[in-house]
C-alpha cells in the first residue's frame, strides 16, 4: 500500500532535520523539532510508523531513547510479532521497516521477545 509519507521519504525528512538541528542533537529536542512537521492524528497507522521509526532508530543508535519513543517502539514491535502490521506496510519498504524496527528493538531492550505478559 502506498502512503503520502513513505518510510524512505520520512527518513530523508528526518535527515534534513538532523542537519538543521545539528547543534542540539538530543532525542527530546529532535522530537520537538521533527514531529510537529506531521499531523499525527491524521496519519494512517503505517504512515505514523513511517514517521516515528527514523526518530526511534536515531534515539536508539545514539543511546538517547525517550520514554515516549521507547513505548512506541515496544508497541510497534508487538504489532509486528502479532501480525498486526501484515498488509498495511508498503510492500517495497516492508523489509527495510521490519529490519530497522527489529534491530532497534533488540538494541533498546536487549532481546527479541516481548515481555511475558504481552506474548
Amino acid at each position: 500500500m502506498k502512503y503520502d509519507f513513505d518510510y524512505l521519504g520520512t527518513k530523508e525528512l528526518f535527515d534534513d532535520c538532523l542537519k538543521a538541528c545539528w547543534k542540539f542533537r538530543s532525542g527530546s529536542y529532535l522530537e520537538d523539532c521533527y514531529l510537529p512537521e506531521f499531523k499525527e492524528s491524521s496519519l494512517a497507522e503505517a504512515e505514523r510508523l513511517n514517521v516515528l521509526l527514523p526518530l526511534i532508530k536515531w534515539e536508539v543508535d545514539n543511546d538517547d531513547l525517550s520514554e515516549a519513543m521507547s513505548d512506541e517502539l515496544y508497541l510497534y514491535y508487538e504489532d509486528l510479532l502479532k501480525g498486526r502490521l501484515d498488509g498495511i506496510l508498503d510492500e517495497e519498504e516492508a523489509p527495510i521497516i521490519i529490519k530497522d524496527l527489529t534491530e532497534s528493538y533488540i538494541k533498546a531492550f536487549g532481546k527479541d521477545t516481548l515481555d511475558e505478559e504481552d506474548q
